[in-house]
């Protein structure tokens, strides 16, 4: 949203602008555009949507005020501004500002007003539909509802979908770990957004009582610390978190304050004695080079992928998000004791594994060949085990020697690699909360393997190659729930996937029931909590299946 009416000017806001470059409207064809069930009322005023067929969509609607100016690096604020003349919510929202990974020589896109929802509700209106609330992925640096089309959510007309666009990168995380600049803001716009689609959602034919906290990836983990506030319990019915928890590497960053400084440095603020200049600088400087900074903290590609991503604040800021390790959060009890799922894909570690078999211009040979001389330098970063252990080194020579032994790193093992990536990055992270939960939790503990490969997914768009078996990626399952724009045409088995995956969300926030297709997905409890219960999904069947922590 660029043009805001002024409070009591009576005037809509006039929505994003055009689409940004990239970006997939759901259908070029909407119909009956005098249909009244196109306008809804909320409490800012009536908005207008399109109408697609099977589904209502509102396109770009603000949950809080800018966040530029003043209000940069600042908590959000809710929306107040009134219209009395129809809210434009067929205005495809635009990404909040970032430092894009593929996007030519200048990676910036969006726009730094950006903390808007879009609204997807199946046909008829009237019916009171179970609410499924999504936050993207994107390593908390960079995409946003705008990548998605929902389309594939409405097939079968169960849930209404929420799509929410939160503020990423050193917009939305930069801290420098103290009250100044705490941080988190990202997932301050979530919560704020969450609460939007509680006091709104019945307008669109939403049941306010049942709301899923769903996400993947950073969206998955964001998820995740939602549910370590037991505030949520107020607003969400059940959580699921898809490829990714907040106990995964990657999920918390430990060296923030030395991020923001390099940050600031980059972007030429001379003056960075205290965290008050730094704030003020940066406040400063155009929002295209803050972002545009983030590639000097980048070893090549995009990795480490998470430069800025969620902190522990100190317990005296203002309106503190999370003040406390995730595990201690997790082993007090002191969370929202609400149903919980979590899954990760057979080759989650396809991201970001498969950048590794990028051509570097620099060398004209693949990026993993570099790891065989820099292997105990790269790995502590990329793989974030400096977060994990006090000797990242000594770990990264021992995951070395677990996965491929005494061999180089080569295109011909790169599947063992992946698997490491997967393990490191997704899997372990996963598994240890998943039994932390079931120790700690009174509701029920959940979690799917899922096993269904794409024949294009996201390996092939970062290695930019074709002849790499990936398998089972990251997005792999989410793509059926929400299609991207990069992602093959499913196969009959993906169709029926798709249906399976929707309808168990809409189960899920619904009733409580949690079941793929004639598959039931078991609970963890505190007796199965060193061997956890899995359904594991493949094209031809569902099965529970062990997996082991230790």
């Amino acid at each position: 949203m660029t043009n805001a009416a002024m409070p009591g000017a009576g005037q809509p806001p006039k929505g994003n602008g055009n689409s940004a470059p990239g970006t997939q409207t759901p259908n070029p064809n909407p119909t009956c555009a005098d249909n009244p069930d196109l306008v809804v009322q909320i409490a800012n005023g009536p908005v207008r949507g399109k109408e697609w067929g099977m589904y209502y969509s509102w396109e770009s609607i603000p949950y809080a005020e800018p966040p530029v100016g003043d209000l940069r690096f600042e908590a959000p604020r809710p929306y107040a501004q009134q219209w009395t003349q129809e809210f434009n919510g067929t205005v495809y929202p635009q990404y909040c500002m970032q430092w894009f990974r593929d996007h030519g020589v200048n990676k910036r896109r969006g726009v730094e007003d950006c903390l808007t929802v879009s609204v997807y509700s199946p046909k008829p209106r009237g019916v009171k539909y179970p609410v499924v609330a999504y936050l993207h992925g994107g390593h908390f640096m960079l995409g946003g509802g705008p990548e998605f089309d929902a389309e594939p959510s409405m097939m079968g007309g169960r849930m209404v979908m929420v799509k929410i666009n939160f503020r990423v990168g050193p917009l939305g995380f930069i801290s420098t770990g103290d009250s100044e600049l705490p941080g988190n803001y990202g997932l301050k716009d979530q919560e704020l957004a969450l609460q939007w689609i509680q006091q709104n959602i019945a307008a669109f034919g939403g049941d306010p009582e049942k709301i899923l906290l769903f996400g993947h990836g950073s969206g998955a983990a964001s998820a995740h610390l939602h549910m370590l506030r037991p505030s949520l319990a107020n607003i969400a019915k059940a959580v699921v978190s898809m490829s990714g928890v907040a106990l995964n590497p990657w999920a918390i960053t430990v060296n923030a304050s030395a991020n923001a400084q390099r940050l600031a440095a980059a972007v030429n603020c001379t003056n960075t004695q205290s965290s008050k200049d730094i704030k003020v600088c940066l406040k400063s400087r155009m929002a295209e080079d803050v972002v545009g900074a983030v590639q000097s903290l980048l070893n090549w590609g995009y990795n480490p992928f998470t430069t800025f991503g969620p902190v522990i604040e100190p317990r005296n800021s203002p309106n503190g998000f999370l003040t406390d390790q995730p595990e201690s959060i997790i082993r007090s009890g002191r969370f929202s004791q609400i149903p919980w799922l979590a899954s990760y894909t057979s080759n989650d570690g396809a991201f970001n594994a498969a950048e590794l078999l990028r051509i570097s211009s620099r060398t004209g040979s693949e990026f993993l060949n570099e790891m065989n001389e820099n292997w105990l330098d790269m790995a502590p970063q990329n793989l974030f085990l400096r977060n994990l252990y006090d000797d990242p080194r000594e770990y990264a020579q021992s995951l070395k020697d677990v996965y491929i032994g005494s061999e180089n790193f080569t295109v011909q093992n790169y599947a063992k690699i992946q698997k490491m990536y997967t393990d490191v990055l997704m899997r372990i992270g996963i598994l240890k909360a998943m039994q932390l939960h079931s120790r700690h939790s009174t509701s029920p503990v959940y979690g799917y393997i899922y096993d269904i490969p794409a024949n294009y997914g996201i390996g092939y768009d970062l290695s930019l190659r074709r002849e790499i078996p990936f398998g089972a990626s990251h997005m792999d399952d989410l793509s059926l729930i929400l299609r991207p724009i990069s992602r093959s045409t499913p196969r009959p088995d993906e169709v029926l996937a798709s249906q399976r995956l929707t309808k168990m969300l809409a189960d899920f926030a619904d009733t409580g029931t949690l079941t793929y297709g004639d598959c039931n997905l078991e609970s963890n409890t505190a007796a199965d909590a060193n061997s956890l219960k899995f359904l594991w999904i493949t094209k031809d069947k569902c099965e529970t299946v062990l997996q082991d922590y230790d």
